[in-house]
């Protein structure tokens, strides 16, 4: 252990580095481990979990755990122990969970998880038998697997002002005969290029999943309902408004009789300015002399603001550099090395260069191709 507490609150580990240990920090099981401050600390290569709070105590804990850094461990985050007790109240925000198995685990209600960084993992956050979660404003990019998970009756809870970009799929609830997980909301995020799927939803009823923006999510069927009642799937913005498109987008009882219905109109025309900025289209980089031209469609998005270039060394949060281009659609780099990432995002006129992925007024990185 890097630091162990066991009935223990009121505690804070601050600006610390905790490296290859098997737990970073463990606040271990007990009745009273409240309002432990948490913050500022780079937890890397844990070979079981970087932060445990493991109770299953009918507590509310009020534990904050703020601007850390959670890289390459099994679990970066583990919250409870297999139990649905009590309201945890913790508060996880602004940190970055990177290249980690599994970003953040919830087993217990309640908690607030907002303005992070999950790139890289293999999943971003699992919910098992965890109710009454608000996810907002966190950026979900690159993951190999699920951005977001909701397994083993976890229900009521609420996703909003998201984006889960660029990984295998966007939102999976499982299904499950026995512990369902239900009434979940999903509003005003974004969902982009996600290679298999947006949405997979095995259990209904849920709450609304209204008012996203679904925007080149796999290449057919990425809206399942797997479940045999409907989803209220209105107000969203496809990608697209041909009517046909659509219906190969989503998957239900058109498809197969024994599911429920994706009711789908009406639907947005235009991608919603509300839902965090998407990536800009087609971005290409190409050597002209001696130079590398990075280049893009424009946004078509109403509030738009201008775009940003980044390139060179990153972890797939920072990029080493960054140039801000205007309404511009095109940047000669000069003579950089043509196999450094370059990356190009759009931002919107909310944007104010503090936090801006996360709260969904810069966009991801639209990695440029060769």
């Amino acid at each position: 252990f890097g630091v162990y507490l066991n009935e223990s609150g009121y505690n804070t580990i601050r600006n610390s580095i905790f490296t290859y240990c098997d737990f970073g920090i463990f606040i271990a099981s007990g009745y009273r481990n409240p309002e432990n401050k948490i913050y500022g600390n780079t937890i890397y290569g844990c070979s079981d979990v970087g932060i445990f709070i493991n109770s299953n105590a009918q507590y509310s804990y009020d534990n904050y755990i703020y601007n850390n850094t959670l890289k390459a461990c099994s679990i970066g985050l583990h919250i409870g122990n297999y139990s649905n007790n009590g309201e945890a109240n913790n508060v996880i925000s602004h940190n970055v969970f990177i290249s980690n198995k599994d970003a953040i685990k919830l087993f217990h209600k309640s908690n607030t998880i907002s303005n992070n960084y999950f790139v890289l993992n293999r999943n971003g956050i699992i919910c098992w038998q965890s109710d009454y979660n608000t996810i907002t404003r966190n950026l979900f990019s690159r993951n190999n697997l699920h951005s977001i998970i909701l397994a083993a009756g976890s229900s009521f809870n609420s996703v909003t002002y998201n984006n889960l970009n660029y990984s295998s799929g966007g939102v999976n609830i499982t299904a499950d005969s026995s512990r369902m997980s239900l009434y979940n909301s999903f509003l005003y995020n974004t969902l982009f290029q996600n290679s298999d799927w947006s949405f997979q939803i095995g259990n209904t009823p849920q709450g609304a999943v209204q008012f996203n923006n679904l925007i080149n999510n796999g290449e057919f069927r990425s809206f399942l309902n797997q479940s045999d009642s409907l989803v209220h799937g209105e107000y969203n913005f496809w990608g697209t408004v041909v009517e046909s498109a659509i219906d190969s987008i989503i998957f239900d009882f058109n498809d197969d009789a024994l599911l429920g219905e994706v009711i789908h109109e009406p639907i947005l025309t235009s991608i919603l300015t509300t839902a965090p900025v998407p990536p800009p289209p087609h971005v290409k980089k190409q050597l002209v002399g001696n130079a590398v031209v990075v280049s893009w469609d424009e946004l078509q998005i109403a509030d738009i603001k201008g775009y940003n270039v980044y390139f060179g060394t990153n972890d797939g949060v920072v990029y080493e550099n960054s140039i801000p281009n205007g309404m511009n659609r095109f940047l000669n780099l000069g003579n950089i090395p043509v196999t450094d990432s370059v990356a190009v995002t759009a931002f919107d006129l909310s944007a104010d260069g503090l936090h801006d992925q996360t709260e969904g007024y810069e966009s991801d990185y639209a990695v440029a191709e060769l």
